[in-house]
């Protein structure tokens, strides 16, 4: 026969000074729970409450820490368990050290949560995409969504490197247009391929890519939308597809260039 309710000895294997320690990301916090059934009958634990403590500091910065469910756990008689613990708190709270109370079949014990820093920075859309009209500047909209724990400050971007997604097979072609017939070895065809490779760069040029806003600071949890000036180079080949992508923390801005056929847009007006 089985006990259900609150046994007479404490089923927590963890001294009374010894503090049971969480670790992780608020959103998973992890730990060790280890529990003894000192008793001579078989006995069945279904929930164990965890509760930050009532101090006002800690109400204020960890304001609601759910109660943890334990799935349902039976322990024979003598039988020592270690169960691991993933609780999930808002992902939002601060880094830092927290303190709260772990309630299990009616005993209690210390926990500490040392929850660590994330730094999540989300951008939509991925990619910006842009039409390919050489020495156009349009205006998008980007979001920026910050779903770590802590301030993340996004200031004017500049200038960035743009990559031809066809490179490999435009400068592949121009290459064999090249050296014709006249090839003597493989060596000649890959001289050739790198002089294509490296013409081609030289005449991408760098987008410039600028913030229309003052340099901004996301609050844990924060979403932001922000309008994004882009200037195509003058001597992109209109034909070909571009992208260029911004390392924003840990997001990337990607802008595809496109190509069109479609009349070039008036400077500053938002494409769509």
């Amino acid at each position: 026969m089985a006990r259900t309710d609150t046994p007479e000895y404490d089923v927590l294997a963890h001294a009374a000074d010894e503090p049971i320690v969480l670790v992780g990301p608020p959103h998973a916090l992890q730990g060790e729970l280890r529990l003894h059934n000192p008793g001579a009958q078989k006995l069945v634990l279904r929930d164990a409450r965890l509760r930050g403590e009532a101090t006002e500091a800690v109400q204020a910065r960890l304001p609601s820490v759910p109660e943890y469910v334990l799935r349902r756990i039976v322990l024979r008689p003598g039988e020592l368990r270690q169960i691991p613990l993933r609780v999930p708190l808002s992902p939002h709270i601060p880094p830092g050290e927290y303190r709260g109370l772990l309630e299990v079949a009616g005993r209690t014990r210390q926990v500490v949560m040392y929850i660590t820093e994330v730094v999540q920075l989300d951008i939509s859309p991925v990619p910006i995409v842009v039409e390919n009209h050489p020495g156009a500047t349009v205006v998008k909209r980007a979001v920026f969504t910050n779903s770590g724990n802590v301030p993340l400050t996004i200031g004017d971007i500049g200038p960035v490197v743009l990559d031809d997604t066809l490179l490999e097979c435009r400068t592949g072609r121009a290459a064999i247009a090249a050296v014709g017939d006249s090839i003597e070895s493989l060596d000649d065809y890959f001289a050739e391929v790198v002089r294509q490779t490296k013409a081609t760069l030289e005449q991408t040029g760098l987008l410039r890519v600028h913030l229309m806003a003052d340099p901004l600071t996301l609050a844990p949890g924060e979403v932001h939308p922000v309008d994004i000036e882009v200037r195509v180079p003058d001597n992109l080949d209109r034909r070909a597809r571009y992208l260029g992508v911004a390392a924003l923390y840990t997001g990337n801005l990607e802008i595809l260039l496109v190509p069109t056929n479609t009349a070039r847009p008036k400077r500053g007006k938002r494409a769509s």
